[in-house]
């Protein structure tokens, strides 16, 4: 790959970083991501269970996996610590109790 192309990719990456800190900086990035964390189902199993067989739906499994994917994409990007992603789910869960 030559140099001028790692540096587009650089500046892209860059960008695309940025994009997403505004987005989910402050107050309302805060309580966007824990609202996310609870529909992702970050804090527990991604397995889900048939209501009706009790077996394992391997639908619903990878849907919900799915979520957990796209939200340590997120995390990820943010460069979230576990600590950070803990702490949001805390508050979450103080808000809602």
């Amino acid at each position: 790959m030559s140099l001028d192309r790692i540096a587009r990719r650089v500046r892209l990456l860059t960008g695309l970083r940025n994009a997403y800190r505004r987005t989910f900086s402050g107050r309302d990035g805060e309580t966007v991501m824990a609202d996310l964390a609870k529909f992702c189902k970050v804090g527990s199993s991604s397995v889900a269970t048939s209501r009706i067989t009790g077996s394992v739906d391997t639908h619903a499994t990878m849907l919900a996996e799915g979520r957990r994917e796209a939200f340590f994409h997120i995390a990820k990007v943010l460069r979230m610590t576990d600590e950070q992603i803990n702490q949001i789910m805390e508050r979450e869960n103080e808000r809602t109790e």
